[in-house]
């Protein structure tokens, strides 16, 4: 559908400082409705934490002239800008997980070519 969920465990625990999340590119694209629209990303250290930090609240654009990877950067004190809303990582990282609030349209299902999350280590 429109809206899910994907949970990441990384090799090890990081000070988050960026994001990226990537769709197919239009080129290659069957259908960019697939594509993620409205998102938030969560850190925590334990997959049972049920207070997890906000990360980052934006969105994916797929206009043409945007880049199929985009990247959201990790600030150490809250701040909003247009288009994106980011909150301190203040900590360590093991677990990143993505919350998929819409789509560009396609009810079937969303399409996630890729995600990176860069930082470094404890």
């Amino acid at each position: 559908g429109s809206e899910g969920v994907l949970t990441i465990k990384l090799a090890r625990p990081i000070i988050v400082e960026s994001i990226s999340i990537e769709h197919i590119s239009r080129s290659d694209a069957i259908d960019l409705k697939s594509a993620p629209k409205d998102f938030k990303i969560f850190g925590s250290m334990e997959l049972s934490d049920y207070s997890p930090r906000l990360l980052v609240i934006s969105n994916y654009s797929i206009t043409k002239g945007y880049p199929t990877i985009q990247s959201y950067h990790i600030k150490q004190q809250t701040s909003s800008s247009s288009n994106q809303q980011t909150s301190s990582s203040s900590g360590p990282i093991q677990y990143i997980s993505l919350q998929i609030l819409s789509n560009h349209g396609n009810s079937d299902y969303t399409c996630l070519y890729g995600i990176r999350v860069y930082g470094e280590r404890e």
